[in-house]
């Protein structure tokens, strides 16, 4: 029952928004198609008949008739396949497109992402990147061939079966035990008996595929993820030279895709003992079983094949949970990785023990703030904090005090906290001490959060020549937007390059967290400046363990005195400069 909930939450994802009509229309054309492919399989029962009893015969025209109708109907399969397959692929774009956006949505919204990446390993999902990328593309996938093929099957079955009860009037009569034995009709039961059994068997044979797809899929991504961390952190492995270290990490990881691929390949070879011949068997099968009504007269040869068609229809269509049953294996799992992955990202997000409101004034203010590390030890207890806007504000605190985890706090991107946060109505800027640099252009990367959509050129070369960047100045400026972010820079350039961020976005509020630690003290002091020149109305708050240059801010605020381990508890006041 959870799988079919799961199954049909992920559904609904592939059909929300806009869009929704050309969605059920084009399922309604697919069905259209899988009807008239029917109709088509049915005609070609009949056709059966006619040509083998012509051929029979020794017919010529009638013969070349029946080739004709054979062509036609070869020609009408034709053009359904082609029409088919085009819909199916416009719809599978149009359903992945739409989970995926659900997924994402799910996993970027209220910071999610990162309230997942400080949980334990057994509380958070394993490789969200896998699980967006290749889940709902083997959902949609496989939701779409083998969902429309059961319905289609179905359907067909009832209009097979029709066929194969007006043509198996004959009964089949033997002795057994010595009594005599006669079963009405036995064409009609016999694949029904015939296709339940290896179904049962079948899935004897595979139900632990289901698990190993599951993991097999964790260890590829973990392998890949080994290679891309070490791709992103190439300048740190090759100074330290660590090149054996990660490749023993990379053998281990690739190790462990191997077993469980062995593992998985055994399983399929037990499936395969069963599979294999069954499906070498299943249209040999319901003729072999015709043969006795032919045998006894009481079919003609033209019938004997009509009946033998009619009968491997019914058979074959029967046979979908065995032909298969991979298939439902891998979606089974990805239903399971991607609801799971979906549920805990909602869950993520929406976790949240801190108050916050918009504050009544143009002050940042917190109020019986108690902070946390994730595992509930207790960083800083802050009962009254405020901070004027338009002012210069100094955090002093020690390395590991809290500092950097109360700027997340005060940002949104921390919950293990309790209290109020009155924040003003303002934008706002957060640069760390290690930067962010995206995968995009140069040009994206200055202007990033914001869209570099109506930021010049010229703001762009302003702001790398203010903080002594102008090296990444490209000498054809009409491909600012298509140069690369330059990879290799170091530490100090960085920073250089996230003081320039600040100049384009012009934050109301700016944090600097450690943010000029990499530069050294005249560079620094130079920065600085030429900061607070040219955002002269921006509240600027810089949290570090030493004084920031030689920036005199407007307020000092101690964060020792908010430590756990200080015995008083009192509401400090703000030393002023």
């Amino acid at each position: 029952m959870r799988l079919l909930t799961q199954f049909w939450t992920l559904l609904t994802y592939c059909n929300q928004g806009s869009g929704k009509v050309l969605n059920w229309a084009l399922l309604a054309v697919i069905f259209t198609l899988e009807m008239l492919s029917i109709y088509l399989s049915i005609q070609l029962i009949k056709w059966t008949a006619g040509f083998y009893n012509a051929v029979e015969q020794r017919n010529l025209d009638e013969t070349l008739h029946q080739l004709t109708i054979f062509g036609m109907i070869v020609a009408g399969n034709v053009g359904i396949y082609l029409i088919e397959f085009y819909a199916k692929g416009w719809l599978e774009i149009r359903w992945r497109e739409r989970l995926t956006n659900a997924a994402l949505t799910a996993w970027l919204s209220n910071k999610a992402y990162w309230f997942l990446s400080l949980k334990s390993e057994s509380e958070k999902p394993d490789n969200p990147d896998q699980r967006i990328a290749e889940d709902c593309a083997m959902f949609v996938t496989h939701t779409l061939s083998e969902g429309i093929e059961l319905i289609t099957r179905i359907i067909g079955l009832f209009s097979y079966v029709i066929v194969l009860w007006g043509l198996a009037t004959f009964a089949l009569e033997f002795k057994l035990f010595g009594y005599d034995i006669s079963i009405p009709r036995y064409m009609v039961w016999a694949p029904f008996a015939y296709v339940f059994l290896s179904s049962l068997i079948t899935h004897l044979f595979g139900r632990r595929l289901k698990e190993t797809f599951v993991e097999q899929q964790k260890r590829e991504a973990d392998f890949r993820f080994g290679m891309a961390h070490m791709r992103q952190n190439a300048a740190e492995i090759a100074i330290m030279s660590g090149e054996q270290s990660e490749r023993e990490q990379l053998d281990q990881k690739f190790l462990a895709v191997c077993n469980n691929r062995f593992r998985l390949l055994r399983r399929q070879v037990q499936l395969g003992l069963f599979t294999r011949p069954y499906y070498s068997t299943i249209l040999r099968i319901p003729m072999f079983l015709a043969l006795p009504g032919y045998f006894a007269g009481a079919v003609n040869f033209g019938g004997l094949m009509q009946l033998g068609s009619a009968s491997q229809q019914v058979a074959t269509t029967l046979s979908w949970f065995i032909f298969s049953y991979r298939k439902l294996a891998e979606l089974v799992s990805a239903i399971s990785r991607l609801s799971n992955f979906i549920e805990k990202a909602k869950a993520a997000g929406a976790e949240n023990n801190i108050s916050t409101e918009m504050s009544a004034t143009t002050a940042l203010s917190l109020s019986d703030v108690t902070l946390h590390t994730p595992d509930a030890q207790q960083l800083l207890q802050i009962p009254e904090l405020s901070i004027e806007a338009g002012t210069v504000v100094w955090l002093r605190g020690a390395s590991g005090l809290g500092k950097t985890t109360l700027l997340r706090l005060i940002a949104g991107a921390w919950k293990s906290a309790t209290g109020k946060i009155f924040r003003p109505a303002a934008s706002s800027l957060f640069l760390s001490q290690k930067p962010y640099l995206p995968n995009s252009s140069l040009k994206a990367s200055i202007c990033y959060p914001a869209s570099p959509a109506g930021v010049y050129d010229s703001q762009i070369t302003d702001a790398l020549t203010k903080t002594g960047l102008s090296k990444l100045i490209p000498a054809n400026l009409e491909i600012l937007d298509s140069t690369p972010m330059p990879r290799g820079l170091s530490g100090g350039e960085m920073q250089r390059f996230a003081l320039a961020r600040a100049l384009i976005n012009k934050p109301e509020w700016l944090f600097l967290d450690e943010a000029t630690s990499a530069l050294d003290c005249a560079s620094e002091v130079q920065l600085l400046d030429m900061l607070r020149q040219e955002l002269p109305a921006t509240t600027l708050v810089m949290l570090s363990h030493r004084e920031p240059g030689n920036l005199k801010p407007d307020a000092i605020i101690n964060l020792e005195i908010f430590h756990s381990h200080q015995q008083a508890m009192t509401a400090p006041t703000v030393q002023p400069v």
